[in-house]
């Protein structure tokens, strides 16, 4: 069944595979986004979490390994 189905989309003219090739790109798209505004969620629920002194002390030592 697969076999047939790539033999199929490998023998199409060219405009249709072009056409067909971008619908099914299309599909994938929105899953994309998802992908990464779910990522930039937990990265902002990551640093709502960490406690205010413990960023001190890390922007602290930033500064002190800079100078």
């Amino acid at each position: 069944m697969i076999a047939l189905l790539t033999l199929i989309l490998l023998n199409l003219p060219t405009r249709t595979s072009t056409r067909l090739k971008s619908a099914i790109s299309g599909v994938f798209l929105p899953l994309f986004g998802l992908a990464a505004t779910s990522q930039q969620v937990s990265e902002k629920a990551g640093n709502t979490i960490v406690p205010r002194k413990i960023l001190l002390k890390e922007n602290d030592a930033l500064t002190q390994t800079n100078t």
